[in-house]
């Protein structure tokens, strides 16, 4: 029997250059030499909310989020939600609803976005000292050869899985690399069951 356990990595858009640094993913955002002065956080999902959420209550980084959709925590309750963007907009985070994100480049020691409304109009460039990817992960199952293994993928890459048995019988998978729920506390419990 066989566990797949090599969780997953950041999703990264087309056309955005992370370098660590200047522009960078959760896998190098609590590496940074200080709190930056000012910070646009791409995706308002759970980990873009709750970096949002944490820089600004060090009240040192003035935080920009983009979110495509009419609200942040779109799989998240409604009403919790809301909250969440109540209490935002209380610590100064300013959030750009239905807004897409046109380009991100890091250019002279700063980073330049530019975001759109929902018709692609308002466009506007805005400078920060830094940018946080946060759109998503991808499942780690590149170069695994698990299709040879007849371990069905989905689309994403992710190992498609019943109670965390895949279509081979003797291959389970557990945590981010199923595209389900990629919680570190989820795949904890997988990995156990």
């Amino acid at each position: 029997h066989f566990l797949v356990a090599t969780g997953s990595a950041p999703r990264v858009p087309p056309g955005v250059a992370v370098d660590g640094a200047l522009v960078v993913t959760s896998d190098h955002v609590e590496h940074l030499p200080r709190f930056p002065e000012s910070m646009v956080i791409v995706g308002a999902g759970v980990i873009g909310c709750e970096y949002a959420t944490i820089f600004a209550n060090f009240g040192r980084t003035r935080v920009s989020l983009i979110d495509r959709q009419p609200r942040i925590l779109p799989f998240e309750d409604e009403d919790g939600a809301e909250a969440v963007s109540r209490n935002f907009e209380r610590m100064g985070v300013h959030i750009h609803r239905e807004s897409s994100l046109q380009s991100l480049e890091a250019r002279d020691g700063r980073v330049r976005y530019v975001v759109c409304d929902r018709e692609g109009k308002g466009c506007e460039p805005l400078d920060v000292e830094r940018a946080l990817v946060s759109i998503g992960r991808v499942p780690n199952t590149r170069g695994l050869g698990l299709e040879a293994a007849g371990v069905a993928l989905d689309k994403n890459g992710g190992v498609v899985a019943t109670d965390t048995r895949s279509s081979s019988p003797h291959v389970y998978a557990a945590g981010g690399v199923t595209s389900d729920t990629a919680l570190v506390n989820v795949a904890e419990l997988e990995g156990r069951h």
